[in-house]
C-alpha cells in the first residue's frame, strides 16, 4: 500500500494531463487546453459494486462497460476527488472493510492497482483528464466468485 500511496503522491505533484488528454478521443478544447468536462451520471446506476467497496462521497456511475467473457464486470465513474485523495482513500478505507491492495503503480496524472477478498477481485485505475482537476475518472473493474 505504501508504495503506491509514495509514488502517487510523487506523481501527482506536476506535470500535465495533456499526454492522457490528447489520446482522450472525447478530449475537448477549452482555455485550459485538452481536457473533457465532467460527464453526468448514467442513467441507471451500477448494481455489482460491492456495498462494501467504499468510495468517496459523491462518486457517481457514468456507464457501464458490461461484463467480460470471464465474468468480470467493468465501469466507469466520476469521482469528486483528485488522484492522491483518490488514492489516499483507496488505502485507508478499503483495507479496513477486509479488501488487500496489490503494489500499485502511478505515473503523472494516473494510479491504478488491484484489490481482492477472499474469492472476489478486482482494479481500478482513476486518471485525471477532467478539465475540474477536483474531479477524476474512475474506471474499476470487479469479478465476485474466483474459483
Amino acid at each position: 500500500m505504501a508504495p503506491l500511496l509514495a509514488a502517487t503522491l510523487a506523481a501527482c505533484g506536476g506535470g500535465s494531463s495533456d499526454t492522457a488528454s490528447k489520446n482522450n478521443a472525447s478530449a475537448t478544447t477549452t482555455a485550459a487546453g485538452n481536457c473533457r468536462q465532467v460527464p453526468g451520471p448514467a442513467a441507471q446506476n451500477i448494481t455489482w459494486v460491492p456495498p462494501d467497496l467504499p468510495l468517496p462521497d459523491r462518486t457517481y456511475a457514468v456507464s457501464d462497460q458490461g461484463t467480460s467473457s470471464d465474468g468480470v464486470h467493468h465501469g466507469v465513474f466520476a469521482t469528486s476527488v483528485a488522484i492522491r485523495d483518490f488514492v489516499r482513500f483507496a488505502v485507508t478505507q478499503w483495507p479496513a472493510k477486509g479488501w488487500r491492495l496489490g503494489r500499485g503503480d502511478s505515473e503523472a496524472n494516473e494510479a491504478e492497482d488491484d484489490f481482492a477478498r477472499g474469492k472476489e477481485s478486482g482494479s481500478f485505475k482513476v486518471r485525471s483528464d477532467y478539465c475540474d482537476k477536483s474531479w477524476s475518472e474512475l474506471t474499476l473493474s470487479y469479478k465476485a466468485g474466483l474459483p
